[in-house]
């Protein structure tokens, strides 16, 4: 019959790692402590907005709008984009909106505004536009480009009513008709922006497209020119030929 032979039991008893447990528990508070501290504690919240200087646009208006948006809300949590989007959408004037927070409770807002680059004729009235195509105001700037819309579709204030782009092929094609000794009176829009005729000061239209070089169609304009002379108008919307009348 086997015998039992009993197990080996240890006099040591098992130590609680009470430094490890002390050290954990001392991490953990500092990491709530900084938690609180920054997130949810009263010493980081928004208090202050500081607006910068502003030419055109009313600060007050800026500031109900950024106190509404920004105050009370924690400055490392809030974003900003939301105050930003109601500015621009509100504010035709405003080109841009920067936003630099100041620890530990000031928000500060800097405001690029938009300066008008043409007349903009629609119906009877006369609009000024901004660098991003938006509607500005109603009003005339004699020194700028002028545009006529021919379809006389109504605008709003606020409202982009042409792409950047073609705003940018506008003012290069005066430009640089003006470098080839041409003066350029106004633009006529008449179906879409893809019929476009821009008048000389003599009366002479020139039919362009917005998809070309505007050097490339005034280079061509002018050798056409020499050639035959038009009375009323010449079509520079195709590489290969030209149509004058």
């Amino acid at each position: 019959m086997p015998k039992v032979i009993p197990g080996y039991r240890s006099s040591k008893k098992t130590e609680i790692p009470w430094k490890k447990i002390f050290l954990v528990i001392f991490f953990v508070a500092i990491i709530a402590a900084l938690f609180y501290l920054f997130l949810l504690s009263p010493v980081f919240v928004i208090k202050e907005i500081e607006i910068g200087h502003t030419a055109g646009v009313e600060k007050k208006e800026i500031e109900e709008i950024a106190k509404s948006e920004a105050l009370g809300k924690n400055i490392f949590l809030w974003q900003g984009q939301n105050l930003k989007d109601q500015i621009l959408s509100k504010n035709p004037l405003v080109l841009e909106v920067l936003i630099f927070k100041g620890l530990p409770h000031t928000v500060k807002i800097v405001l690029q505004e938009t300066t008008p680059i043409m007349n903009w004729e629609t119906g009877g009235k006369t609009f000024l536009l901004g660098e991003k195509g938006r509607v500005i105001k109603e009003g005339k700037n004699s020194k700028l480009l002028r545009v006529k819309d021919n379809k006389n579709l109504p605008v709003a204030i606020g409202r982009k009513i042409i792409p950047y782009s073609f705003g940018e092929f506008l003012l290069s094609f005066q430009k640089e008709a003006k470098e080839k000794g041409i003066k350029i009176d106004h633009f006529e829009i008449n179906e879409s922006l893809f019929d476009l005729w821009a008048f000389t000061d003599n009366g002479i239209a020139l039919i362009v497209s917005p998809t070309r070089s505007p050097q490339e169609m005034l280079s061509q304009f002018i050798r056409a020119k020499e050639m035959i002379a038009p009375t009323e108008y010449i079509d520079l919307r195709f590489s290969h030929r030209v149509f004058v009348k």
